[in-house]
């Protein structure tokens, strides 16, 4: 093994530490390490079939297409080889055999997608994702670093002004990115890539240019309506109609199953503290009833054993407010020490009953109700 690169390629470190393979005279990139002889004979065997395959189909590639060859992990096969193409004038990336669309990283978050002008978008994320992996020889123009300085603007403006904001980022997230975009023009071409990425992934994910594109957070793509069962409207009066408005929030912050990580964390917070609220609501109530049980002529021990309906209602009533602190506790550090990761991994992995979840939520509520 060398850290030496091969006869024909020059060697790149990532900023982030990576290092990568690009063949300048035949515009070929891999993070394969050819160091080693064995990912050297494979790579070139894979370029000479490639170079076949176009030759023999007569197939013309413009000279500044990119060819990006990734092999399989080490242990697998290793006579496979996963490719792609880059096209950087329509800023897409492409195949030379058919490609399901179903193989798309955001396919399965996003139903629905039949227009090629919506698929472009995915596509256009996917070649930014590529610059980012790929950026010393990607040379950003004073043209691409404004239109990146533009679309931050807009967006800025957009989570300042609408609170139902499609954007995950948040407006601190946005200056950020505004001020290294301002003072780091130099180093540019290594950030933007990431930042256009994720802009263009939210135009995919949101149905931008299609007929029904979802303008607001709130706006679902989908008809997700389901009725209500007389199980669930029994369970909403039993419980004070808890459930149902923690079940409303939830579903405000898993829209078409998807996850917004900045609403995510201000759904927590607002919880957080409804749940402290009421801990310190029952806490009042279980002192009150204590004092009362206090009084002698409310408990004085001469009733033989026979308790009066004052006394078994402050002894409910010191359970149920128990209950609360208890229940309000267990929440609050559940999401305090976790942060949002608790809630996010449940919306994420959906491995979880929304129904459920509120009425879980809603416990504190319901036995301070109780109490």
């Amino acid at each position: 093994m060398t850290d030496d690169a091969p006869l024909g390629w020059t060697r790149y470190e990532h900023p982030k530490g990576p290092t990568y393979f690009h063949h300048e005279y035949k515009n070929i990139f891999t993070n394969a390490h050819l160091g080693t002889s064995v990912n050297l004979d494979t790579i070139s065997r894979f370029i000479t079939s490639f170079e076949s395959f176009i030759t023999d189909n007569r197939i013309h590639l413009d000279p500044s297409s990119e060819l990006v060859l990734d092999l399989c992990e080490p242990g697998k096969d290793t006579e496979r080889c996963g490719y792609y193409l880059v096209d950087h004038q329509n800023r897409t990336i492409f195949w030379l055999d058919e490609f399901k669309t179903t193989n798309l990283p955001d396919w399965r978050n996003v139903a629905g997608v039949t227009a090629n002008a919506h698929i472009k978008h995915e596509l256009e994320a996917l070649y930014w994702r590529h610059c980012e992996y790929f950026p010393h020889t990607r040379e950003v123009t004073q043209g691409l670093v404004d239109e990146l300085r533009d679309m931050i603007t807009y967006t800025l403006g957009d989570v300042s002004t609408y609170p139902l904001s499609v954007i995950e980022f948040t407006t601190d997230e946005l200056k950020i990115m505004l001020d290294i975009v301002a003072a780091a023009e130099t180093q540019v071409k290594k950030l933007a890539p990431a930042s256009f990425a994720t802009l263009t992934r939210h135009r995919f994910i949101n149905f931008h240019g299609q007929p029904s594109a979802r303008s607001a957070r709130s706006h679902t793509m989908y008809d997700g309506s389901t009725g209500r069962s007389y199980f669930s409207m029994l369970l909403h009066l039993l419980h004070f109609g808890g459930p149902q408005a923690y079940l409303r929030v939830l579903r405000g912050a898993y829209v078409d199953r998807m996850v917004n990580e900045t609403h995510v964390n201000q759904v927590v917070s607002r919880l957080i503290i409804e749940w402290q609220d009421f801990i310190l609501i029952a806490a009042v109530l279980l002192n009150a009833n204590v004092a009362l049980l206090a009084i002698q002529s409310v408990d004085n021990g001469e009733s033989h054993g026979i308790r009066s309906p004052i006394q078994i209602a402050s002894y409910m009533s010191i359970a149920w407010s128990i209950g609360s602190i208890i229940a309000g506790l267990l929440l609050v550090r559940q999401n305090r020490s976790k942060g949002t990761a608790s809630l996010l991994r449940l919306l994420i992995n959906r491995s979880f009953n929304l129904q459920l979840m509120a009425l879980t939520y809603s416990l504190p509520w319901n036995f301070l109700m109780l109490s």
